[in-house]
Protein backbone atom coordinates (compact mmCIF):
# COMPACT_ATOMS: atom_id res chain seq x y z
CA UNK A 1 0.00 0.00 0.00
CA UNK A 2 1.42 3.40 -0.90
CA UNK A 3 1.22 6.11 1.75
CA UNK A 4 -1.44 8.73 1.01
CA UNK A 5 -0.63 11.31 3.70
CA UNK A 6 1.78 13.78 2.05
CA UNK A 7 5.12 14.51 3.68
CA UNK A 8 4.64 17.41 6.10
CA UNK A 9 5.82 20.87 5.02
CA UNK A 10 8.50 20.78 7.71
CA UNK A 11 9.95 17.63 6.17
CA UNK A 12 9.61 18.98 2.64
CA UNK A 13 11.84 21.85 3.74
CA UNK A 14 14.25 19.28 5.14
CA UNK A 15 14.33 17.52 1.76
CA UNK A 16 15.15 20.77 -0.01
CA UNK A 17 18.24 21.11 2.17
CA UNK A 18 19.61 17.97 0.57
CA UNK A 19 18.59 15.39 3.17
CA UNK A 20 16.77 12.11 2.60
CA UNK A 21 13.11 11.77 3.60
CA UNK A 22 10.89 8.97 2.34
CA UNK A 23 7.43 7.58 2.84
CA UNK A 24 7.57 3.80 2.83
CA UNK A 25 5.54 0.69 3.51
CA UNK A 26 6.88 -1.85 6.01
CA UNK A 27 5.42 -5.36 6.06
CA UNK A 28 4.55 -6.97 9.37
CA UNK A 29 3.74 -10.47 8.20
CA UNK A 30 1.28 -9.76 5.42
CA UNK A 31 0.14 -6.40 6.86
CA UNK A 32 1.34 -3.05 5.44
CA UNK A 33 2.47 -0.41 7.94
CA UNK A 34 2.81 3.13 6.59
CA UNK A 35 5.94 4.96 7.75
CA UNK A 36 8.06 8.07 7.20
CA UNK A 37 11.84 7.92 7.52
CA UNK A 38 14.36 10.74 7.80
CA UNK A 39 17.86 9.63 6.92
CA UNK A 40 19.29 6.13 6.66
CA UNK A 41 19.48 3.45 9.40
CA UNK A 42 17.23 5.26 11.89
CA UNK A 43 18.34 5.65 15.48
CA UNK A 44 15.03 7.14 16.68
CA UNK A 45 11.73 5.27 16.35
CA UNK A 46 8.62 7.34 17.08
CA UNK A 47 5.41 5.70 18.36
CA UNK A 48 2.24 7.76 18.22
CA UNK A 49 -0.60 8.05 20.79
CA UNK A 50 -4.05 6.52 20.51
CA UNK A 51 -5.53 9.83 19.31
CA UNK A 52 -3.04 10.49 16.52
CA UNK A 53 -0.74 9.00 13.93
CA UNK A 54 2.80 9.47 12.65
CA UNK A 55 2.02 13.03 11.57
CA UNK A 56 2.15 14.17 15.20
CA UNK A 57 5.94 13.57 15.11
CA UNK A 58 6.78 15.24 11.79
CA UNK A 59 7.87 18.60 13.23
CA UNK A 60 9.98 16.95 15.95
CA UNK A 61 11.57 14.71 13.33
CA UNK A 62 12.39 17.69 11.12
CA UNK A 63 14.09 19.52 13.99
CA UNK A 64 16.16 16.49 14.96
CA UNK A 65 16.87 15.10 11.51
CA UNK A 66 20.05 17.09 10.83
CA UNK A 67 21.78 15.12 13.58
CA UNK A 68 19.56 12.07 14.16
CA UNK A 69 17.96 9.70 11.65
CA UNK A 70 14.43 8.63 12.53
CA UNK A 71 11.36 6.67 11.50
CA UNK A 72 7.72 7.05 12.54
CA UNK A 73 5.02 4.57 11.58
CA UNK A 74 1.24 4.28 11.76
CA UNK A 75 -0.18 1.40 13.78
CA UNK A 76 -3.06 -0.64 12.40
CA UNK A 77 -6.16 1.53 12.02
CA UNK A 78 -4.23 4.81 12.31
CA UNK A 79 -3.20 7.24 9.60
CA UNK A 80 -2.38 5.42 6.36
CA UNK A 81 -2.20 1.91 7.83
CA UNK A 82 -5.42 -0.05 7.21
CA UNK A 83 -7.46 -1.28 10.13
CA UNK A 84 -6.82 -4.87 11.16
CA UNK A 85 -9.04 -7.75 10.07
CA UNK A 86 -7.94 -9.99 12.97
CA UNK A 87 -6.33 -9.51 16.39
CA UNK A 88 -2.61 -8.72 16.30
CA UNK A 89 0.32 -7.95 18.60
CA UNK A 90 1.60 -4.38 18.76
CA UNK A 91 5.14 -5.38 19.72
CA UNK A 92 5.31 -7.72 16.70
CA UNK A 93 4.61 -4.76 14.44
CA UNK A 94 7.28 -2.69 16.18
CA UNK A 95 9.70 -5.60 15.76
CA UNK A 96 8.90 -5.62 12.03
CA UNK A 97 9.71 -1.91 11.80
CA UNK A 98 13.05 -2.42 13.55
CA UNK A 99 13.90 -5.47 11.44
CA UNK A 100 13.10 -3.56 8.25
CA UNK A 101 15.14 -0.42 8.76
CA UNK A 102 17.06 -0.30 12.07
CA UNK A 103 20.35 -2.16 12.38
CA UNK A 104 21.38 -0.96 15.85
CA UNK A 105 19.74 -0.63 19.27
CA UNK A 106 17.04 2.01 18.87
CA UNK A 107 15.86 4.97 20.88
CA UNK A 108 12.10 4.44 21.24
CA UNK A 109 10.09 7.64 21.65
CA UNK A 110 6.51 6.89 22.65
CA UNK A 111 3.56 9.08 23.60
CA UNK A 112 0.62 7.63 25.56
CA UNK A 113 -0.25 4.27 23.95
CA UNK A 114 2.97 4.55 21.99
CA UNK A 115 4.81 4.75 25.30
CA UNK A 116 3.07 1.59 26.45
CA UNK A 117 4.26 -0.27 23.38
CA UNK A 118 7.79 1.06 23.86
CA UNK A 119 7.83 -0.19 27.45
CA UNK A 120 6.39 -3.59 26.51
CA UNK A 121 8.98 -4.02 23.76
CA UNK A 122 11.90 -2.88 25.92
CA UNK A 123 11.00 -5.49 28.54
CA UNK A 124 10.75 -8.20 25.87
CA UNK A 125 13.81 -7.19 23.84
CA UNK A 126 16.17 -4.98 25.86
CA UNK A 127 18.94 -5.88 23.41
CA UNK A 128 17.10 -3.90 20.71
CA UNK A 129 16.61 -0.76 22.81
CA UNK A 130 19.30 1.81 23.58
CA UNK A 131 17.12 4.36 25.39
CA UNK A 132 13.47 5.26 26.00
CA UNK A 133 11.68 8.61 25.82
CA UNK A 134 8.24 8.18 27.42
CA UNK A 135 5.76 11.05 27.07
CA UNK A 136 2.64 10.59 29.23
CA UNK A 137 3.13 6.87 28.72
CA UNK A 138 0.46 4.29 29.43
CA UNK A 139 1.66 1.13 31.19
CA UNK A 140 0.29 -2.34 30.49
CA UNK A 141 -1.34 -3.79 33.60
CA UNK A 142 -1.52 -0.52 35.53
CA UNK A 143 -4.71 0.28 37.48
CA UNK A 144 -7.50 1.90 35.45
CA UNK A 145 -8.23 5.55 36.30
CA UNK A 146 -11.53 6.73 37.77
CA UNK A 147 -12.78 8.60 34.73
CA UNK A 148 -15.56 10.42 36.61
CA UNK A 149 -12.94 11.84 38.96
CA UNK A 150 -10.46 12.61 36.18
CA UNK A 151 -12.83 14.25 33.69
CA UNK A 152 -15.91 15.09 35.69
CA UNK A 153 -19.20 13.26 35.36
CA UNK A 154 -20.67 15.81 32.93
CA UNK A 155 -17.91 15.34 30.35
CA UNK A 156 -17.93 11.55 30.75
CA UNK A 157 -21.69 11.49 30.12
CA UNK A 158 -21.31 13.80 27.10
CA UNK A 159 -18.73 11.46 25.55
CA UNK A 160 -20.83 8.38 26.27
CA UNK A 161 -23.95 10.01 24.78
CA UNK A 162 -22.06 11.03 21.62
CA UNK A 163 -20.68 7.51 21.26
CA UNK A 164 -24.15 6.03 21.70
CA UNK A 165 -25.59 8.12 18.87
CA UNK A 166 -22.43 7.61 16.77
CA UNK A 167 -21.74 11.34 16.59
CA UNK A 168 -18.04 11.11 15.74
CA UNK A 169 -17.63 14.87 15.39
CA UNK A 170 -18.84 15.40 18.95
CA UNK A 171 -16.65 12.59 20.29
CA UNK A 172 -13.73 14.19 18.47
CA UNK A 173 -14.53 17.58 19.98
CA UNK A 174 -14.63 16.11 23.50
CA UNK A 175 -11.43 14.16 23.01
CA UNK A 176 -9.64 17.27 21.75
CA UNK A 177 -10.68 18.99 24.97
CA UNK A 178 -9.29 16.15 27.08
CA UNK A 179 -6.07 15.27 25.26
CA UNK A 180 -5.10 18.41 23.34
CA UNK A 181 -6.33 21.26 25.53
CA UNK A 182 -6.14 19.39 28.82
CA UNK A 183 -9.39 18.79 30.68
CA UNK A 184 -8.44 21.42 33.27
CA UNK A 185 -7.76 24.05 30.62
CA UNK A 186 -10.20 26.08 28.51
CA UNK A 187 -11.61 24.42 25.41
CA UNK A 188 -9.80 25.73 22.34
CA UNK A 189 -6.60 26.50 24.25
CA UNK A 190 -4.78 24.97 21.26
CA UNK A 191 -6.20 26.12 17.95
CA UNK A 192 -5.24 26.68 14.33
CA UNK A 193 -3.43 24.03 12.27
CA UNK A 194 -2.57 21.95 15.33
CA UNK A 195 -6.22 21.53 16.29
CA UNK A 196 -7.15 20.80 12.69
CA UNK A 197 -4.45 18.12 12.57
CA UNK A 198 -5.65 16.55 15.83
CA UNK A 199 -9.22 16.32 14.52
CA UNK A 200 -8.06 14.81 11.22
CA UNK A 201 -5.85 12.20 12.90
CA UNK A 202 -8.37 11.25 15.57
CA UNK A 203 -11.27 11.00 13.13
CA UNK A 204 -9.44 8.15 11.38
CA UNK A 205 -9.09 6.41 14.75
CA UNK A 206 -12.77 6.87 15.60
CA UNK A 207 -13.90 5.53 12.23
CA UNK A 208 -11.82 2.38 12.75
CA UNK A 209 -12.87 1.64 16.34
CA UNK A 210 -15.04 -1.34 15.34
CA UNK A 211 -12.08 -3.15 13.74
CA UNK A 212 -10.20 -5.86 15.68
CA UNK A 213 -7.72 -4.38 18.12
CA UNK A 214 -4.39 -5.57 19.46
CA UNK A 215 -4.14 -8.57 21.75
CA UNK A 216 -3.87 -7.48 25.38
CA UNK A 217 -0.15 -7.54 26.23
CA UNK A 218 1.31 -9.13 29.36
CA UNK A 219 1.42 -6.75 32.31
CA UNK A 220 4.54 -4.58 32.40
CA UNK A 221 3.50 -2.83 35.62
CA UNK A 222 5.18 -5.38 37.89
CA UNK A 223 8.37 -5.51 35.81
CA UNK A 224 9.34 -1.88 35.29
CA UNK A 225 12.54 -2.26 37.31
CA UNK A 226 13.86 -4.48 34.51
CA UNK A 227 14.22 -1.40 32.29
CA UNK A 228 17.89 -0.67 33.01
CA UNK A 229 18.51 1.57 29.99
CA UNK A 230 18.44 5.40 30.33
CA UNK A 231 14.86 6.70 30.28
CA UNK A 232 13.50 10.22 29.88
CA UNK A 233 9.98 10.57 31.33
CA UNK A 234 8.00 13.62 30.17
CA UNK A 235 4.54 14.76 31.26
CA UNK A 236 2.55 17.96 30.81
CA UNK A 237 1.42 19.92 33.85
CA UNK A 238 -2.07 20.26 32.29
CA UNK A 239 -2.42 16.52 31.69
CA UNK A 240 -4.91 14.49 33.73
CA UNK A 241 -4.01 13.88 37.39
CA UNK A 242 -3.52 10.13 36.93
CA UNK A 243 -1.10 10.79 34.06
CA UNK A 244 0.98 13.21 36.13
CA UNK A 245 1.02 10.89 39.14
CA UNK A 246 1.82 7.92 36.91
CA UNK A 247 4.78 9.71 35.30
CA UNK A 248 6.24 10.57 38.71
CA UNK A 249 5.79 7.01 39.93
CA UNK A 250 7.30 5.62 36.74
CA UNK A 251 10.40 7.79 37.06
CA UNK A 252 10.81 6.75 40.69
CA UNK A 253 10.57 3.05 39.89
CA UNK A 254 12.96 3.01 36.95
CA UNK A 255 16.62 2.56 37.90
CA UNK A 256 18.00 5.12 35.41
CA UNK A 257 15.30 7.72 34.74
CA UNK A 258 14.91 11.47 34.60
CA UNK A 259 11.52 13.22 34.95
CA UNK A 260 10.60 16.46 33.16
CA UNK A 261 7.25 18.15 33.77
CA UNK A 262 6.31 20.68 31.09
CA UNK A 263 4.43 23.68 32.43
CA UNK A 264 1.40 24.84 30.49
CA UNK A 265 1.16 21.70 28.33
CA UNK A 266 -1.19 18.74 28.23
CA UNK A 267 -1.06 15.19 26.88
CA UNK A 268 0.46 15.88 23.45
CA UNK A 269 3.42 18.24 23.96
CA UNK A 270 4.99 17.26 20.64
CA UNK A 271 2.05 19.02 18.97
CA UNK A 272 2.05 22.04 21.30
CA UNK A 273 5.79 22.69 21.38
CA UNK A 274 7.76 20.45 19.02
CA UNK A 275 10.86 22.57 19.50
CA UNK A 276 10.76 21.98 23.26
CA UNK A 277 10.27 18.23 22.90
CA UNK A 278 13.01 18.02 20.26
CA UNK A 279 15.41 19.93 22.51
CA UNK A 280 14.73 17.59 25.43
CA UNK A 281 15.35 14.55 23.22
CA UNK A 282 18.53 16.06 21.80
CA UNK A 283 19.88 16.83 25.30
CA UNK A 284 18.97 13.32 26.46
CA UNK A 285 20.77 11.71 23.52
CA UNK A 286 23.88 13.77 24.27
CA UNK A 287 24.14 12.31 27.78
CA UNK A 288 26.49 9.37 28.08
Amino acid sequence: MAATIPIAPELVAFVTRGHHVSDLTIRSGDWPLAATACGQNPRLVFLHPGVGDRRCWHEVMAILATDHSAVAYDRRGFGDTPAADAPFVDTDDLQAVLDACVTRPAVLVGNSQGGRIAIDFAILRPDRVERLVLIAAAISGSPDPDWDAELGQELVEAIEAAEEREDLDEVNRCEALVWLDGAAGPEGRIGGPVRKLFHAMNLVVLRNESAPGPIEPPSAYEHLERLAMPVLVIVGALDLPYQRAGARALAERLPNARLVELGGMAHLPQLEAPDTVASLIKEFLALE
